[in-house]
């Protein structure tokens, strides 16, 4: 083979400099400088005239062994190109816009997504005209690397969440405590006239408001961390519950076209706030997305088959690719409007709440759709009727 700039190592060279990389990137929340290190670094595995490395919108070139301040826009044309692939594990090209050298010359590529949704990239490079492909043994070096980078990302994030997960923890209790006090001291405060009557209710409220998103923020934070939603389990009369929330919703948007059908005297043993937040979340999520001038349906009643009790909202809707049906439900999706909060105050997590409230229940949040019409099904199991208390 040729001679390139970086020389063919011996496989105990390969799997030393591969076990130098990894305690570099085990060591290290920089994952990109890890890789591209002066001294040792991805060009240093594999026989190549150069390589790269991308992370995001950063791209770093590396030729000889040391980083380079080049240009990058032709190995970030070549990214593009390769995230409208098909997805592989790994790809093998001949490439005709080079990363360096003449125009008219072409290079090989051997390019490796470890992050698609991060655009991070593992590539090497050699010129076509006088190197032969990687062999098999450089393959299954690369694929190591890149398996193995795979597994620490996911440490890496694991721990980001945790440490993301605390904060908010320590974030949303610190907050309650000045809440409360604001709120008793405005109900102290001594009205002498009608605007600091005014002025008391405005703090009481904008308090009230306050603790009930840090709340929300401490239970979304716990669902995410893996617990369940603690339920205060009553008796409840689950038809008024939905017909209250109905009546909620067509006072507040009047222009919506809500056509309820309602099976009477449906008793079930749950927590009725934790049921009216799902609703209420199915049911904004369903006034902001249904298409306009089509009505809503909503429908709550018993399943003949096995006594389940069964709550179904259903909306014309723009239809969702197949993947991102899949992903509605999902903790980290973003979109719908989250409770009743004003238009623009999108958190993303209602039909998510909604999803773990059911599971808490027993019971399970479904979605699907068909001929333009999204439904959402929320079923709560028929044992939760002779009283027993959801586990």
């Amino acid at each position: 083979m040729p001679d390139t700039l970086f020389p063919t190592q011996h496989s105990s060279e390969n799997a030393e400099v591969l076990s130098t990389l990894l305690a570099q990137l085990s060591r290290s929340h920089d994952l990109l400088g890890a890789l591209c290190e002066p001294e040792l670094n991805i060009a240093d595995l594999l026989h190549c005239d150069g390589a790269a490395v991308s992370l995001g919108d950063d791209i770093r070139l590396l030729e000889d062994g040391r980083l380079l301040n080049g240009d990058a826009s032709s190995t970030r044309k070549l990214i593009g190109q390769l995230q409208q692939q098909p997805r592989q594990a790994r790809y093998q090209l001949d490439w005709q816009n080079p990363i360096h050298g003449d125009a008219a010359s072409s290079t090989k590529i051997l390019a490796l997504p470890f992050d698609r949704l991060g655009n991070g990239w593992l590539l090497w490079f050699r010129s076509a005209d006088t190197a032969q492909a990687w062999n098999d043994s450089e393959l299954h070096l690369a694929e190591t690397l890149r398996c193995e980078l795979l597994e620490i990302s996911l440490d890496h994030a694991r721990a980001f969440g945790a440490k993301q997960r605390r904060l908010i923890s320590t974030l949303g209790h610190g907050l309650c405590n000045p809440l409360q006090s604001i709120s008793m001291s405005a109900a102290l405060l001594k009205p002498h006239d009608q605007r600091s009557t005014d002025l008391r209710e405005h703090i009481n409220v904008a308090s009230e408001s306050m603790l009930q998103q840090i709340q929300r923020v401490l239970e979304v934070n716990r669902l995410h961390g893996g617990e369940s939603p603690r339920l205060a389990t009553a008796d409840t009369n689950l038809s008024t519950l939905i017909a209250s929330e109905v009546s909620r919703l067509r006072n507040t948007s009047l222009q919506l076209n809500l056509q309820a059908s309602i099976d009477t005297d449906l008793q079930l043993m749950l927590d009725p706030d934790k049921i009216t937040e799902g609703v209420r979340h199915l049911l904004n999520n369903a006034a902001q997305y249904a298409t306009a001038g089509t009505p809503v349906s909503i429908t709550l009643n018993c399943d003949p088959l096995n006594d389940d009790v069964v709550l179904e909202l259903s909306n014309y809707a723009a239809t969702l690719p197949p993947a991102k049906l899949g992903t509605l439900l999902s903790a980290h999706r973003g979109g719908e409007r989250d409770g009743d909060g004003p238009p623009g105050k999108q958190l993303g997590i209602g039909l998510f709440v909604t999803s773990r409230i059911a599971q808490a229940h027993g019971g399970s949040l479904n979605v699907q759709q068909s001929n333009g019409i999204i439904a959402f099904q929320l079923r709560l199991p028929a044992r939760i009727r002779a009283g027993d208390t959801p586990r």
